[in-house]
């Protein structure tokens, strides 16, 4: 049974601090999909202001007359970091996947809600 950790140094497993906290499954799976949703926004973010870094440090290059070999630095700095936050994106969506089997679980089927909605069909004359 995976364990988590906690400030105290020991080690609590993750179902049983679940259980304490009261929440059911749908809870948790919505607690899960809602926090994931969120790193994979939050990676995107990240990416969009590394690139618009990026076009800033191309802008700003001419006029800041730096040496040749400090050039290039930076931006190479920024490429990596970026390149970095795409393959934190990628492990964010791999867990995404990963996590569809337990998540079917841990959510009630859609007929635990009753017969679906249909929409009404027009009065033909």
């Amino acid at each position: 049974m995976p364990l988590i950790s906690t400030a105290a140094g020991g080690e609590v497993p993750w179902q049983l601090m679940i259980l304490e906290a009261g929440l059911d499954k749908p809870q948790i799976a919505a607690q899960i999909a809602k926090r994931l949703l969120a790193a994979e926004m939050a990676i995107d973010v990240a990416l969009a202001e590394a690139s618009r870094l990026m076009e800033t440090l191309a802008r700003a290059s001419p006029e800041a007359g730096g040496g040749a070999s400090q050039e290039y630095r930076v931006p190479a700095l920024v490429s990596q970091a970026m390149i970095n936050l795409v393959g934190a994106r990628s492990d964010i969506v791999g867990a995404h996947a990963a996590l569809e089997t337990p998540g079917q679980r841990l959510s009630p089927p859609a007929c635990a809600f009753g017969a679906p909605i249909k929409p009404r069909r027009a009065a033909t004359d």
